[in-house]
């Protein structure tokens, strides 16, 4: 029987997260502010394997000697890519995806996801941004010419409004009614930033006279970041101080069981993760959906082809997830639909390639329905 248990891990200063501007061309290392799903992953299966000591010497699986209680425990997906057909993650059932913990003490007092795009904010207040379909026009879309265009309503003086909204706001924004403005945090609000200066190097040896500028973050209050992660029956970790991220950050992993969280099966999304059985609203096969519904992605969509049916979309940007290695060694990445996407299908969208087993699994591919409101 599956348990769901959310699990935290609290930074205990700043931190860092690699990204694709980790340590590229040239001189400033910039950090995610949040951990990827994959890293997520391999963080609770590493610390399954030290906690039960099945770690050897040099910080690797012992698999010479314990091979059977190692697959056992974390499963024998090697995780090369997100494109494998081996999804056994041992007791890890499955992981949600990652989001904020507004803590109060012991307690977590809400829950923050990154607010969609069409979700604005003007003047202190949330404003949806709307569309219109124009007819008689001339328009070149996914190489095919068309006689229509999409018109959007955006204010785009105003930029992109970096907020994350609780459970007030997710239970006002998914009836497409007016968000209160108690119920929602600026980033800057946070996330601080830290820079520090390093020093470059190459094939592990320092450059004389060389330096590079880091990026990195800490939370301005009490936060972390959690996930629901379901195991198999009881989960064996206990609290810990670890090591995450791309330079060995300092976290503490704490597990608690989901189920006596007050309040949280009050929380949209959050009690949607609680559900050993919920895949979210569209995660690759054909579904048939409401012309007054609109498709929210909560965490980054990766997958091989298209998604048919859209007929209109409001995505910010394309993110790189580095989590493939390629044949010869040589890594690569997958480009990833992110977190707060939106899609407007017709009467059913279905994705037109292939879908991966593992994303899902792991927190990636979630999505949710809501109201249009127009």
């Amino acid at each position: 029987m599956s348990r769901p248990y959310l699990i935290t891990f609290t930074p205990l200063g700043s931190y860092f997260f690699g990204s694709y501007l980790s340590f590229k061309e040239g001189f400033h290392v910039v950090s995610n502010r949040f951990p990827q799903q994959t890293g997520i992953l391999g963080c609770l299966r590493s610390t399954l394997l030290k906690q039960n000591k099945l770690l050897n010497g040099f910080n690797y699986p012992d698999f010479e000697n314990d091979m059977d209680k190692i697959h056992a425990l974390t499963g024998t997906s090697k995780m090369n890519g997100i494109d494998e057909d081996d999804d056994n993650f041992g007791i890890i059932n499955r992981i949600s995806p990652v989001f904020l913990v507004i803590k109060n003490g012991k307690e977590a007092a809400d829950f923050l996801f990154q607010a969609p795009w069409d979700a604005q904010l003007i003047d202190g207040q949330i404003r949806y941004v709307e569309y219109k379909s124009r007819t008689g026009v001339k328009t070149f879309v996914r190489n095919q010419d068309k006689s229509t265009a999409v018109i959007s309503d955006r204010d785009h003086k105003k930029g992109n409004s970096d907020i994350f909204g609780g459970l007030d706001f997710w239970q006002a924004y998914l009836l497409h009614s007016n968000v209160p403005n108690d119920s929602y945090l600026k980033a800057e609000d946070i996330f601080k930033k830290r820079k520090s200066k390093g020093i470059a190097r190459k094939e592990r040896q320092t450059v004389n006279e060389a330096f590079y500028v880091k990026t990195d973050y800490r939370f301005t209050g009490d936060y972390a970041f959690g996930v629901i992660v379901h195991f198999a029956e009881y989960c064996v970790l206990e609290k810990q101080d670890i090591s995450f991220g791309g330079e060995s950050s300092l976290f503490r992993l704490e597990v608690h069981e989901a189920d006596e969280i007050p309040g949280i099966k009050n929380h949209p999304l959050v009690s949607r993760f609680l559900r050993a059985d919920d895949s979210g609203d569209f995660f690759g096969e054909k579904k048939s959906y409401d012309e007054k519904k609109k498709v929210v992605l909560i965490s980054n969509f990766v997958a091989a082809g298209f998604i048919d049916g859209i007929e209109h979309a409001m995505i910010p940007d394309l993110y790189p997830l580095s989590t493939r290695i390629f044949p010869g060694g040589a890594s690569g990445s997958f480009r990833a639909l992110p977190a707060g996407s939106i899609l407007f299908p017709g009467n059913s969208i279905s994705l037109n390639g292939s879908l991966y087993k593992i994303p899902n699994k792991i927190g990636l591919n979630w999505a949710i329905q809501a109201a249009r409101g127009f």
